[in-house]
């Protein structure tokens, strides 16, 4: 019904100064329901309304930044965020174009490598060819630059035309500004046809321009077939025309061996830079790692081996993939022993090391470098790791504790709190009880205080910062640690109340690093879809295996229903989950508190299918 009443808006030309605005709405609509394609050509049909303002135009582009991102078109996304940057002052307090503004800058770091390496690969292609291919592609490449001015030109002088026409079978006699020369279209493309009989198809260029091209040409030293030198290829050279010049184009390819040597040198390390950019910026360990095998078939062999090495380590480190990322760190080690990124993956701790104390206190002390440094995704793989691969009591307790502060580092602070009590509960008189005690203080007073149910209100646009809100379940048992399983309550006695506030659930077998990665997914969806609902996204584990992250509070199932298909249309959120691996469902507020205690959740998912399906 409301897409209906979108097309009747659009259909009646009275409401032209809104439909800017329809076509964003409609653009919105498409994207939350996964239909990327549609979204686009909306947005772009905005962007060529009439009476498109400038304000509008941020937002436009921001939204189609948003769809790029979510894509992982990251080349896309930096092109319409640098659009609505340059309108921002247009809506300097809309959330989204702030966000466009901000991803705009980071995602550089990924933009900027992949122009290198796709301009100099191509180079580095060129340069294999005769002298006469390379002359007959650089002919070639101008000629469809000449085309495409060429159709473009065209598509705007019919524009301008078929405008004319409109406007004339419109035009209100009884207007008196219709005479008006810059009022009346049909007048200014008469004098746009008039000038162009007499002058021509000219390029706005002066005489001063014409003259610098002459003279920057003129003072090259030309050598053999009017090349121009290596060295002096800074910018490209038009022509009266103001297309490049064939000899300024022919001077960028790469013909001697030093050339080549630095081409390929800015290839490798832009490589290196991508990669980086993955992991450590979007957390894109996949998309790293296919950059970084396809860096391994290209160079075989290269300075860059080392750093190579370290970002596959890296990268499969942060998937909680710990016997991959140990067998790079084993390259690492046997190669390069004595350079930085062996002490960075810690000399390639095994199962065989940190059975002896001397490794063991070692894999410690690099692994708490990390957390000094808070990466708290690699501390945790590196804690799950060590509690599979040694029994020293006194390294159990200081893992159990980092742990504690790992979770509370990515916000998983019920967790947290969960796990460093249980600590104190277990071990009340241990010498590390005044750490234990610390990070308790430091959860308390970092969590956010719970806010309250609010009626559901969607924004658009909206980025707020996370803010969790709730009371903390009963506390969950803790997995891979010493202190085993909590028992289980008695059986759950779940009730049907559509009215009872809401909470959705996204279920989950085993607490790794893509779980706290889906936390943190999940809440910037939250943050940006429902942003005035200041919903949580927190971790409550249910025993040793399975967990949930929780997202609260909707007022009845209505609200959470909407919320559920938003997040289900939204495939980005789970790109580190393949269908099975987890459930979507709600709960009530009630059957929530139950659920925490009886930790039973195939029991839940039973009746959830029965009672809401």
């Amino acid at each position: 019904e409301a897409l209906a009443s979108f097309r009747k808006v659009l259909n009646d030309s009275k409401y032209i100064t809104y439909f800017e605005q329809v076509y964003y709405i409609l653009g919105r609509l498409s994207a939350n329901t996964g239909k990327t394609d549609e979204a686009l050509v909306y947005f772009r049909k905005g962007l060529a309304s009439a009476k498109v303002t400038s304000k509008q135009k941020a937002l436009t582009f921001a939204a189609i930044g948003n769809v790029y991102y979510d894509k992982n078109k990251y080349v896309e996304a930096k092109l319409a965020y640098d659009s609505a940057a340059i309108l921002a002052s247009h809506a300097p307090k809309d959330s989204s174009v702030k966000l466009a503004v901000k991803r705009s800058q980071k995602l550089s770091g990924i933009t900027e490598p992949i122009r290198v390496i796709h301009e100099d690969d191509s180079l580095m292609a060129l340069s294999k060819l005769t002298n006469k291919e390379q002359l007959s592609v650089v002919r070639k490449y101008i000629k469809r630059l000449e085309s495409a001015r060429s159709d473009s030109a065209f598509k705007a002088e019919n524009a301008a035309l078929n405008a004319s026409r409109q406007s004339s079978s419109k035009a209100n006699p009884n207007n008196p500004y219709s005479n008006w020369y810059f009022a009346n279209s049909a007048l200014v493309q008469q004098g746009i046809n008039e000038f162009k009989r007499k002058w021509g198809s000219r390029q706005p260029v002066d005489n001063w321009a014409r003259m610098s091209a002459i003279s920057n040409f003129a003072n090259k030293d030309n050598t053999e077939e009017n090349k121009i030198s290596e060295s002096d290829a800074v910018d490209v050279v038009y022509d009266a025309n103001g297309l490049p010049t064939e000899e300024s184009l022919l001077a960028f390819i790469p013909n001697t061996d030093e050339r080549k040597t630095e081409l390929n040198g800015n290839i490798q390390q832009a490589y290196m830079d991508l990669a980086g950019s993955y992991i450590n910026d979007f957390e894109e360990y996949g998309l790293a790692i296919q950059t970084l095998d396809t860096f391994d078939k290209h160079y075989p062999s290269t300075e860059y081996e080392a750093e190579a090495l370290y970002l596959h380590y890296l990268a499969y480190m942060k998937q909680g993939k710990v016997e991959k990322a140990q067998l790079y760190a084993k390259k690492v080690a046997e190669k390069y022993a004595d350079g930085k990124y062996a002490d960075l993956v810690g000399h390639g701790a095994t199962e065989s090391t940190l059975t002896s104390n001397a490794g063991l206190a070692q894999y410690y002390d690099e692994t708490y470098d990390l957390l000094l440094n808070r990466d708290n995704i690699t501390v945790l793989a590196r804690v799950k790791q060590a509690q599979k691969q040694f029994s020293d009591a006194n390294y159990a307790k200081r893992f159990w504790i980092m742990e504690g502060i790992a979770m509370a580092g990515i916000d998983s602070f019920t967790y947290a709190d969960s796990l460093v009590r249980d600590f104190i509960s277990k071990y009340p008189k241990d010498s590390l009880r005044p750490w234990a005690d610390a990070v308790l203080k430091y959860i308390a007073d970092k969590k956010p205080k719970p806010a309250a149910v609010s009626p559901m209100t969607a924004s658009p646009t909206a980025t707020a910062s996370p803010t969790s809100g709730t009371n903390p379940p009963a506390p969950p048992p803790l997995p891979n640690s010493p202190t085993g399983n909590l028992p289980s309550a008695e059986k759950a006695k779940y009730t049907y109340n559509a009215s009872e506030p809401h909470y959705t659930l996204f279920t989950f077998n085993g607490m790794e690093p893509r779980t706290t990665a889906m936390r943190g997914a999940i809440a910037d969806f939250n943050n940006s879809k429902f942003a005035t609902l200041n919903l949580s996204a927190e971790i409550a584990l249910l025993d040793g295996t399975s967990g949930v992250i929780v997202s609260k509070a909707f007022a009845n199932t209505t609200e959470a229903k909407i919320y559920l298909n938003l997040l289900r249309g939204n495939t980005q959120v789970f790109k580190d989950y393949k269908p099975g691996e987890y459930e979507l469902v709600m709960i009530s507020q009630n059957n929530y508190e139950i659920l925490m205690k009886s930790k039973d959740i195939k029991g839940y998912l039973i009746f959830y299918s029965a009672n809401y399906k």
